[in-house]
Formats: structure tokens, C-alpha cells, sequence
């Protein structure tokens, strides 16, 4: 395996991550993010607005749906090289999961960018989203795998869906309740815990097993979950970027050798 390291030459880099729900943009300068933007509808005027104002050398996406193939299309009609992840793109860790096919690719981007920051130390990375992924990347540079959970509206939906008199309840706020006083309250007191103590069992159980063990936590729902999720955690919103920028830059090293 090869570890990773920085790489003699410096280059504008755009990594994309497309979710289910929303699609991210960092733009990358050296090693400092310039440029962030989050958004649920991706518009040729929107690209265009991207790569006019930005001077982007290189692009990476990883995806974890099929019908955004309109961006990669357009950042290389406009002459831009793009490097799109799959299970066979080369990645400066190594890969442990049984079925690297059917692996989410933002999932292994994230542990790349967990073990650039953290190198040579054993992390956790609790990954906040429509559906919660709790990976792990050994001491080693090994990517093991990891869990996959509903998240939080996928709770609150799926109660309502699947019974006859519970209420159809928004994730509008943060409960500072443990126990509900209603059916609303306990619906929500449930599925925001739920996670909360999900997490820390996980973290607990991780740290009984390596010892030290760094906690990432990233994804769009991160932050409502930050304050209560008490473990030690390292909140990086742009993990799964750091990845992918180093992922990027470690092909691009490679076609150079």
C-alpha cells in the first residue's frame, strides 16, 4: 500500500459529492478550500457560474446516484479533465470491504480524508445524512467498513408510514427532552436519541476495541447532532472533500510516474 503524503506540485481542484438529497462543491487552492457550495438543483447556469469564476485545473465526483451525469458532461465539454471514483479508481488506503462494487464511494472518500488528517491513528467516521454510515479506517491505513442506519426523518417517516395512528412529524428542532410528554414529543424524542445513543454505543464499543480512536463527525445533519452526541468528536464538514481532493492528486501522481 502506498501511504499517503503530499505531492510536489500544487493545482485549483474541483471535487463534487453527489448525495441523495443534495449535491456539494469545494473548490481546492493548494490545500485550503476557497470555495463551498451545497445545493439541491444543479443547473448548466449554475456550472457555468463555477467554472467562470474559478480557474479549475482538475475535478473529481463521487456519486452515489446515477442521474447527475449532466455535470461531468459539462465540466469536460468546457475542458475539464474529470476524474469520477468507483470501486476501481486507485486510493491511497486500502480497501477491506467484502463487496467494494456495492460501497458507496462518499463513504470511502470520507476515509481517506479521515487517515490524511489523522494518519497513522484509527478513526470513526459518523457520516450524517439522509441515512447515517458509521465507517472505520484502521491504524494501518485499511479501510474495514462499517454500519449503515436510517436517519433522522427516515425515523420519523418510516413510523408514520408503517402504522395506522402515528403522526406524520417534520425534524424541525432539536428535542431537549429525553422522555416525551406526548406522541408527538416521543416521536421525536425516540428518533433524535436513538441516533444519539446509536452513536456513542458504536464509539464506545470501537474505543473498548483499538483504544484511542479519532471520532469524525461530518454530513449535513452533523451539526444538529453535534452538541448532544458526547464523545471527543472531531466535527470536519468537508471530509469527505479532503478525501476526494487527495484521491484526485494521488492519481493525478500516479499518471506522472
Amino acid at each position: 500500500m502506498r501511504a499517503i503524503r503530499r505531492y510536489a506540485f500544487y493545482l485549483m481542484e474541483l471535487t463534487i459529492d453527489i448525495g441523495n438529497s443534495y449535491t456539494k462543491f469545494c473548490i481546492f487552492d493548494n490545500d485550503a478550500i476557497t470555495f463551498n457550495l451545497i445545493t439541491k438543483d444543479v443547473t448548466e447556469e449554475l456550472l457555468a457560474g463555477i467554472t467562470g469564476r474559478h480557474t479549475i485545473s482538475h475535478a473529481i465526483i463521487s456519486s452515489v446516484t446515477d442521474n447527475k451525469k449532466h455535470i461531468g458532461a459539462f465540466l469536460e465539454h468546457r475542458g475539464i479533465p474529470v476524474l469520477t471514483v468507483t470501486h476501481t479508481t486507485a486510493i491511497p488506503i486500502r480497501n477491506c470491504y467484502g463487496t467494494p462494487e456495492t460501497l458507496g464511494m462518499d463513504r470511502l472518500s470520507a476515509a481517506v480524508g479521515a487517515y490524511r488528517l489523522r494518519p497513522g491513528e484509527a478513526s470513526l467516521i459518523i457520516d450524517i445524512g439522509t441515512c447515517i454510515t458509521y465507517d472505520v479506517i484502521d491504524e494501518t491505513g485499511s479501510f474495514l467498513g462499517g454500519n449503515i442506519a436510517p436517519g433522522y426523518k427516515m425515523r420519523l417517516d418510516a413510523m408514520h408510514a408503517f402504522t395506522d395512528k402515528l403522526p406524520d412529524v417534520p425534524p424541525c428542532d432539536i428535542p431537549d427532552y429525553r422522555i416525551g410528554r406526548s406522541t408527538t414529543e416521543a416521536m421525536k424524542a425516540g428518533a433524535y436519541n436513538g441516533i444519539v445513543y446509536e452513536a456513542e454505543g458504536m464509539v464506545a464499543y470501537l474505543r473498548g476495541r483499538y483504544g484511542r480512536l479519532n471520532v469524525f463527525l461530518t454530513g449535513g445533519g452533523a451539526a444538529y447532532f453535534a452538541q448532544n452526541i458526547g464523545c471527543g468528536k472531531i466535527a470536519e464538514p468537508n471530509l469527505i472533500h479532503i478525501g476526494l481532493n487527495e484521491i484526485l492528486r494521488y492519481n493525478l501522481k500516479l499518471t506522472t510516474e
